[in-house]
């Protein structure tokens, strides 16, 4: 699974990518870092480390494969090169920004893929709407059949935050919560799924 996407960003993005499985993994430890290490363990950062600066390598190889080939694209790492050929941008913003792109896109849909397909292979609802909507040759059918088994197991429970300044949660409601500046919170994405003001 995890390999789709990373042929997205190989096709779409414009990278360079000579491993598609390393490529993945280093993807994942940038995640890892930026989305599950609530705790900073020295293991999860070492790994983001070494994750991050092969990826500015293989960004770096990428800008120079788009500079020999010279063909204009609508590529983001193509467009991104232009505005860096016009001085409109550093090296180090291109490293930014694709690095960006490619810790949030390549977890997230290797995570998002599997649970969904967890969903429709363990419960016989969601399976029935997605082999209806295939029958039909549906595809906006499809579509809400996917987006309704996501539900049921989202890429997380919830993302760690802190609280930058005293915050009033569900004011009004019997659920009424003050949140002090400096707290860590952790709002409940999977709560939220089955929320029946919201659902």
């Amino acid at each position: 699974m995890k390999i789709v996407p990373v042929h997205i960003c190989r096709d779409y993005f414009g990278l360079e990518i000579d491993d598609e499985s390393e490529f993945a993994d280093w993807a994942i430890a940038l995640s890892a870092l930026f989305f599950s290490d609530p705790t900073a363990k020295p293991a999860t950062r070492e790994l983001a480390v070494v994750g991050g600066d092969r990826l500015i390598k293989l960004i770096d190889r990428s800008i120079d494969a788009i500079r020999e080939k010279g063909a204009k694209n609508e590529q983001p790492l193509a467009r991104l090169v232009a505005l860096l050929d016009q001085g409109r941008m550093s090296r180090p913003d291109i490293h930014s920004i694709m690095l960006g792109m490619i810790a949030g896109f390549v977890p997230t849909n290797v995570l998002a893929g599997g649970n969904c397909l967890d969903v429709i292979l363990s419960r016989p609802d969601a399976r029935q709407a997605i082999d209806a909507a295939l029958a039909e040759n549906d595809t906006a059918k499809l579509d809400r059949a996917i987006m309704e088994a996501m539900r049921f197991k989202p890429i997380w429970v919830g993302p760690w935050r802190y609280t930058s300044r005293d915050t009033v949660i569900a004011k009004g409601t019997p659920r009424e919560r003050l949140v002090k500046a400096g707290t860590v919170v952790m709002p409940a994405t999977l709560s939220a799924m089955f929320d029946p003001e919201a659902v």
